[in-house]
């Protein structure tokens, strides 16, 4: 049975849900005031990138947060006229913003890549050790009769 969590954590479905958040905050920004800079909103679809590790997905998102902040200045910029200062350094704190979020993204998807990879690496010295206690245990002197039967029992326990 698919788990909800599953299927929001599927790549394409993290796909679609950045290309919708984009989508949504670019038609929010292009409708609202010059003064009222809402494109801070744009650092939710590059975190949300985070979810399907996907670096890719993580650099075109914020790629296109950039440039639906261009977008969206330039449509103000026509609609009343010119820029403001105060507009200027607002759509540019964002956009700093979004580089800041989308190097944080990106340095957790390799956090999750690492720990991953360091599971692995714990999974084969635990093997590596119980073969290693298997090899000491069976080295002892012992005579044939007793050799098969502990190997027998410490081949269960190793296979469990």
């Amino acid at each position: 049975m698919t788990t909800l969590r599953t299927i929001l954590l599927r790549p394409a479905t993290v796909t679609a849900t950045c290309l919708a958040l984009l989508a949504g905050g670019l038609l929010i920004d292009l409708t609202t005031r010059q003064d009222l800079v809402v494109a801070i909103i744009f650092n939710i679809p590059i975190a949300v990138s985070g979810l399907a590790n996907s670096r890719r997905l993580t650099l075109w998102t914020t790629v296109l947060a950039l440039a639906a902040n261009v977008a969206a200045a330039y449509e103000n910029a026509l609609t009343f006229a010119g820029y403001e200062t105060v507009t200027v350094l607002n759509r540019g704190l964002a956009a700093l913003s979004f580089l800041i979020v989308g190097v944080m993204t990106l340095a957790r998807e390799e956090a999750v890549d690492d720990v991953v990879e360091l599971g692995h690496a714990q999974d084969s010295a635990e093997r590596e050790r119980t073969l290693r206690r298997f090899v000491t245990r069976m080295s002892a002197s012992m005579d044939a009769d007793e050799l098969l039967s502990r190997a027998a029992s410490e081949l269960r326990d190793l296979l469990d």
